[in-house]
Formats: C-alpha cells, structure tokens, sequence
C-alpha cells in the first residue's frame, strides 16, 4: 500500500471517528461543565498545551475555531459549547492575539461579559525566542515536530536574520497585547502559563491543571517537541548586532 494511500486512509479514520464523537455529544450528551479559553501568541507552545489537556477525559480543548469567522462568532460558539457526554468537566479553545484574521471578532465581546469563563493566558518569557521560531517556520514550513520523526533540518537550513525595527515593533506589540488581556479581564479568573516551564517542568505544570481543575492526574505525555533548542546566538546570523543595539533597554533579557 502506498503512503498517500496509507494517508487518505488515515484521514478518512480520523474524520470517522470526530463525526461518531460529535454525534454521541449531540444526542447523549449535555452541557454540565465549565467553560475556558487559551488566549496567547503564536509560537508560545499552544499546541503543545493543547495536545497535553486533550489527553485528558475530562477535558476537551478545541482549536485555533476563531481564526477565520466565515459564518458567525455566535454559530462558531455555539459548536464548541454544545452538548458533551457525561464525564467532560471543561471545554475550551485556543484563541491568538490577532484573532480573528478574517470575519467579526464578537467573541472577544463574549468572553468579556463571560465573567464564569476561565481565561488561561499562555505567555512566553523570551518573546524574541517566539518571533524566531516564527521566522524559522516561515522559512521551513515546519510547524511542530513529532519526538520519534527522527528528522530535523540541520541548523544551517534554519537560521535566520532579524531587523531591529522587526523586533522592537514585536516585543512592543507583544507588550501591548498582554497588558491588554490583563485589562479587558480584569474581572475574570486569570491562570498565566509559560512555555519554558510547560516545556522544562511539565509535570509541575500539569499539576496545576489537575489542582485548580479538580481532575485526576494526567496519564499521557505529548509526542511533541522543541524545534529549535540551540541558542539564540547560534539561531541568528547577526545575533551580534542585535545584543550590541538592545544590551542597555528594557528588552536585553531576551538575548540569552
């Protein structure tokens, strides 16, 4: 059997198995559970956070739904909110700063007046570590990495070369974007996240997860991993220059 083959079939399975599941939510199921969201940027380990709770029975975390609104927020809402089987205690979604891209951003209005919604803001403590894995996937076109893939592209097909203006116009925005959420939720329950512990203590992590969720403890690990571990120094053609320019600004923590 061929691998495009092997692939369809594997879609095609995958496919059967999401309708199967809705259909039980739909019919059997209903919506005693609490609701919550994982706002943060790009390339601050929201996949990884994701795929780790969705291994979880009790909980059930949907994907980037908002990104692209080509009917309606409210009907978007709607589907991740709908009826689940008994035994589904959370239900939650991913949410980027900059979402929607396309479409009405009604659902920043939902979770605003939501004041039950728990908001799980996903930050990263070295933001130019996120806006250089963002170049390096715009380069690569390789956006997560599967543990036993045994494949990774050699460093030199990865580096990359940054502007200053680039980088200051992002750890601004950046800035902005987190004092935001800190203001529009003000009255909300808020639990900040790091990817540097998710990926460094993991089970600390998930522990905290298990403590505030009420849940059992997790059983499963992610398949997932780092997809840049050099430093930046390495990562960057003119690290140099860009250490010399930020060495004495408020942004000099990040240049490891």
């Amino acid at each position: 059997m061929s691998a495009s083959i092997k692939r369809s079939l594997s879609f095609r399975l995958r496919s059967f198995k999401e309708h199967t599941k809705r259909f039980g939510h739909q019919v059997f199921g209903n919506r005693n559970y609490k609701k919550f969201v994982i706002i943060s940027d790009s390339r601050t380990g929201s996949t990884l956070l994701r795929n780790l709770l969705n291994f979880h029975p009790e909980l059930i975390v949907e994907g980037e739904e908002f990104k692209i609104v080509k009917s309606t927020s409210e009907k978007i809402w709607g589907k991740i909110f709908g009826p689940k089987l008994d035994g589904i205690k959370y239900v939650g979604f991913k949410l980027f700063y900059q979402h929607p891209v396309i479409g009405d951003n009604e659902v920043w209005e939902y979770l605003i007046r939501d004041k039950d919604i728990l908001i799980i803001h996903l930050k990263r403590r070295n933001v130019l570590r996120s806006l250089v894995s963002k170049k390096i996937g715009l380069k690569t076109k390789m956006w997560t990495e599967n543990i036993y893939s045994g494949k990774r592209l050699p460093l030199e097909e990865r580096k990359i070369e940054l502007e200053i203006g680039e980088c200051e116009e992002y750890f601004n925005s950046i800035s902005e974007y987190q004092k935001g959420i800190n203001e529009k939720f003000k009255d909300h329950e808020i639990i900040e996240i790091f990817y540097e512990d998710l990926a460094d203590n993991r089970k600390r992590t998930l522990q905290q997860f298990e403590k505030r969720f009420q849940i059992q403890e997790f059983s499963k690990d992610s398949q997932l991993k780092k997809q840049n571990p050099e430093s930046l120094d390495q990562l960057i053609e003119n690290y140099d220059q860009l250490n010399d320019h930020f060495k004495n600004s408020k942004w000099s923590k990040y240049f490891e």
